[in-house]
């Protein structure tokens, strides 16, 4: 098992929704628009998309 710790005490799970909306944003920047997420469930990372990248994720 890896851990892995931000430095911040932040948690993991707002790390990675941190590290989707990123990826999510690189990809959009180019000639490819992401419209579709499938995910676990994770409210936060929905919402962070949407408020942040394309409020129709």
């Amino acid at each position: 098992m890896i851990a892995l710790s931000t430095g911040t005490g932040s948690s993991m799970k707002a790390m990675e929704s941190d590290m989707i909306e990123e990826m999510v944003k690189d990809v959009n920047d180019g000639s490819i628009c992401i419209k579709t997420i499938v995910g676990d469930e994770d409210s936060t990372m929905i919402s962070k998309l949407r408020t942040n990248i394309d409020t129709n994720i």
